[in-house]
């Protein structure tokens, strides 16, 4: 935890006042004024420390700065363990300071901002992010005011994963039914959990889980024990004594028996659980309310971690939304899956033996004919696992993973759909030979390169693409003038045919044969919009495992630098899965879809982000964007323009309309979960 540096303006109460007739980023809701306006504190850099109903969803609040010229907004953490925190710089001209909560009936306060030390965030970076801080420092030099503190906070705001029990210590809040959690729900008729638990263990195993079951906020649990072969005596003669004082304590021989079904309704919830696991104490009152308010939901999951033998926390798993492909390659839903009764009682009337007999099988079966909208992510932790810290401490340990290969396409080269590829493309014959190379190794028939000259002056170059004009299955296209990705990819994809148009970068160099067709069979799926590739540097590190929106303030890749055989947190590097975008270096879509959602804006982001706007176009329509893990290319990022120094500066127009065109979304990336930070280049807590 960072040192503090306490002064008197900080220990004053601040209050939250509605704004009237303002509305907030992508929602109904107003904003919320922070009075008295913390004008002390301006140009420091501090800690917000907040707190916010655990009823409501988590989502990312909004911290906005009005100053003498304009305003600009940033992305908060998730309040997920009740409360939550956020470092960052208040701008020296501040006029006044608001916050959208993300919510429509907000429940939440703002507990304390407190001044921390410059020189503990820099201490912070020698020891977990020495590049982020080294670039920080550079930025410094060139004078990139914007760049220098984004870097800082890269360096030494994100808490490293295997520090979770102290970040838990920290931010943890007490369930408060009096202020912040007072709801309806907690005295209404909600659906009722059943907890199906193997009688299996030791009596002190057995005592922590009655223990945090009888501590739950909300009392409409029961508890259905379920005996097995290898049930000890001592276990059952406690479990049973324990059922004489409290009505919710069942217990089943595992056999069939006549009459279960007395005491559930078709509505109440159904899960499993493991002897010596225990629950956070609002676990059945967030879940209960959830399953009450919204009945059309059949499955609801949460997070959760693990605690071990001497009480530490670890292992955190804080999991994506719904993602139907990941979840057919990991089975990442874990622990607490609560299922619908009904949805259990179709295959028998018994239902608790035959969930506790078929848990893995129903909940696959159930899994793969749900639609979206029935299926909703508790984003907070309601399960704990009882274990000693798996390999590496903060290791993810699911409760099964099964390898799955993605679709599969014809083996018929008459049946494969036509593939266009478009190349832009400007001097550096080196890269752009190299690329197309390394295409002819492909074994997808039929290609079709669109090559978008951007204004090629050097002979090498030009040599070169007079060489391609006149070969077969390539086609060469002038486009010189100002460098406009957007409009470079349009024109090419114009020019092109073929069903499936891929955009890849002339710094892409394709080493798998059978890549293209593997993104190609994610692509022709009718629910898939744009799919990504696993990129590569040279060295074989980790460029592109999938694009997390809200990152870095914007968007940006997590794990970058990572050994590129990294299977990384919950093994989303091995694995395909849902993501909100992807980076256009080497992107596959399907004409008729990228037609539909206009192609690139060339307007509005002709270099900056229009990768991203086109991936979120698609989500936004309702498809699904793919990373696709098995098709893996080398890339050197960027060789053909370079960085710019103030990327800030350069590309402010173009910045400035993706915040407000998608500022609901970098604040809540669906696939990312607000405990973790958007200042980190490795998966980190917030």
């Amino acid at each position: 935890m960072l040192p503090l540096l306490k002064r008197a303006e900080e220990q004053l109460a601040y209050r939250l006042k509605p704004e009237r007739g303002r509305p907030a980023l992508g929602r109904r809701n107003a904003w919320l004024r922070v009075e008295p306006t913390p004008f002390a504190l301006r140009g420091r850099w501090v800690r917000f420390h907040y707190s916010a109903s655990y009823f409501d969803d988590p989502i990312r609040p909004v911290i906005r700065f009005t100053t003498s010229k304009d305003h600009y907004d940033q992305v908060m953490n998730g309040p997920v363990l009740g409360s939550g925190e956020w470092i960052g710089r208040i701008p020296k001209d501040l006029t006044a300071l608001s916050i959208d909560p993300g919510t429509d009936r907000p429940r939440f306060r703002i507990d304390s901002i407190e001044t921390v030390s410059r020189t503990a965030l820099v201490r912070r970076g020698l020891v977990y992010d020495r590049h982020s801080l080294a670039q920080s420092l550079g930025a410094k030099i060139i004078n990139a005011k914007e760049e220098r503190w984004d870097m800082l906070r890269f360096a030494g705001t994100a808490t490293p994963l295997d520090e979770y029990d102290a970040w838990h210590k920290r931010l943890v809040r007490a369930f408060d039914a009096d202020d912040l959690d007072r709801s309806d729900s907690l005295a209404a008729e909600t659906p009722t959990i059943h907890l199906i638990m193997r009688l299996e263990g030791d009596v002190d195993a057995l005592r922590r889980t009655l223990s945090s079951l009888y501590a739950q906020v909300q009392k409409r649990w029961m508890l259905h024990a379920v005996m097995t072969g290898g049930t000890p005596d001592a276990l059952t003669a406690f479990y049973q004594n324990e059922m004489q004082s409290d009505i919710r304590l069942r217990m089943s021989t595992g056999r069939p028996q006549a009459g279960v079904m007395g005491d559930m309704a078709a509505r109440d919830l159904l899960a499993a659980i493991v002897c010596g696991d225990v629950m956070p104490d609002y676990t059945v009152a967030v879940v209960g309310a959830a399953a009450h308010t919204m009945p059309e939901l059949r499955v609801i999951y949460g997070d959760e971690d693990a605690v071990a033998p001497d009480g530490t926390l670890h292992s955190p798993l804080f999991k994506p939304n719904w993602s139907p492909v990941f979840f057919r390659a990991t089975h990442y839903l874990g622990r607490l899956v609560c299922l619908r009764v009904a949805d259990v009682a179709q295959r028998s009337i018994h239902v608790i033996e035959t969930y506790a007999a078929r848990e893995a099988e129903i909940l696959a079966d159930t899994m793969t004919v749900v639609s979206p909208a029935e299926v909703r992510h508790i984003r907070r932790i309601l399960y704990r696992q009882a274990r000693a810290p798996g390999a590496g401490g903060a290791a993810v340990q699911l409760r099964s993973v099964v390898r799955v290969s993605g679709p599969q396409l014809s083996p018929e080269p008459a049946a494969l759909p036509r593939v266009a590829v478009v190349i832009p493309t400007r001097d550096r014959a080196d890269l752009l030979a190299r690329c197309i190379d390394s295409l002819a190794t492909t074994d997808y028939p039929g290609l079709g390169v669109v090559l978008v000259d951007n204004g090629t002056t050097e002979p090498e170059a030009r040599t070169l693409l007079r060489r391609y004009r006149n070969e077969a299955g390539y086609t060469v296209i002038e486009r010189p003038g100002p460098f406009n990705f957007s409009a470079l990819c349009n024109d090419g994809a114009a020019a092109s045919i073929g069903e499936i148009i891929v955009f890849l970068n002339n710094d892409i160099m394709a080493f798998d044969p059978q890549w293209l067709g593997r993104m190609v069979a994610w692509a022709v799926q009718p629910q898939v919009g744009v799919v990504g590739a696993k990129l590569l540097f040279p060295n074989k590190r980790l460029e592109h495992g999938g694009v997390v929106i809200g990152h870095g303030g914007l968007a940006g890749h997590i794990d970058i630098r990572e050994p590129g055989d990294a299977e990384g947190y919950m093994r989303q590097l091995a694995v395909s899965r849902e993501v909100s975008a992807v980076t256009g270096a080497c992107i596959a879509i399907r004409r008729a879809k990228y037609e539909v959602i206009g192609g690139f804006d060339a307007d509005n982001l002709p270099v900056d982000l229009n990768d991203i706007d086109l991936c979120l176009k698609a989500q936004e329509r309702g498809w699904r964007n793919i990373w696709c893990a098995e098709a893996v290319l080398f890339h050197e990022q960027s060789a053909t323009r370079g960085f710019p120094a103030k990327p800030a500066t350069v590309y402010r127009k173009e910045r400035t309309y993706f915040r407000r065109r998608w500022g609901h979304v970098i604040r809540d990336d669906p696939y990312f979960h607000p405990a973790l930070s958007l200042y980190s280049h490795r998966v980190a807590l917030a």
